[in-house]
């Protein structure tokens, strides 16, 4: 008969699994094997979270490079002395080297456990704010049904900020397997 748990290893299993393990009739060995697969876990978690960093970081840096080589299409924005006739005299012309302003955002749901497992680590970081807001520097908050980037890189320049928006998601896709929605609007 294989000895019973000591009193150190139930003390470790209460420990790690918040349940009293004591007359359970558990022995050394399966205790041991409860013991290494927690501390498996664990460790994994821990990789896991420096992972959500290491991405979160690379997708910012790739959503900057993005917004920085990006090309906007210039514009001229003219007003007409009659507002509701464009064949009217031009007023006054203004060109607008950067094109039309706008905002665009990255979303992520709790969609797939994918992105679970992304939200609550990015959580535990304080790299996606709760509930509460907190922290307010955190680089995603709470949104409609999950969470929101919203670019502030890229001026008010709408092709720059969903430049910024694509190359942040593709990270997002590409490293952490998620399944996120890029969003832009004119202003």
């Amino acid at each position: 008969m294989e000895e019973l748990a000591t009193k150190r290893q139930l003390y470790a299993l209460w420990l790690i699994t918040h349940q009293d393990w004591r007359g359970k009739g558990l022995t050394k060995q399966q205790a041991s094997d409860m013991i290494r697969e927690a501390s498996r876990k664990s460790i994994r978690k821990a990789e896991a979270e420096s992972d959500v960093k290491q991405i979160i970081s690379e997708a910012i840096e790739a959503g900057l490079k993005a917004a920085r080589d990006a090309r906007p299409k210039p514009m001229v924005v003219v007003t007409h002395q009659n507002m509701a006739d464009d064949s009217s005299p031009i007023e006054r012309a203004e060109f607008v080297s950067e094109g039309p302003c706008g905002f665009a955002s990255v979303h992520i749901s709790y969609s797939t456990p994918e992105n679970r497992r992304f939200i609550n680590a990015g959580k535990k970081l304080g790299l996606i704010a709760g509930r509460d807001g907190k922290p307010e520097n955190a680089v995603f908050h709470k949104a409609d049904r999950g969470f929101m980037h919203w670019v502030s890189a890229g001026g008010q320049s709408l092709a720059r900020k969903e430049a910024y928006a694509d190359a942040f998601a593709k990270v997002l896709v590409d490293k952490a397997r998620l399944k996120v929605t890029v969003r832009s609007r004119l202003d």
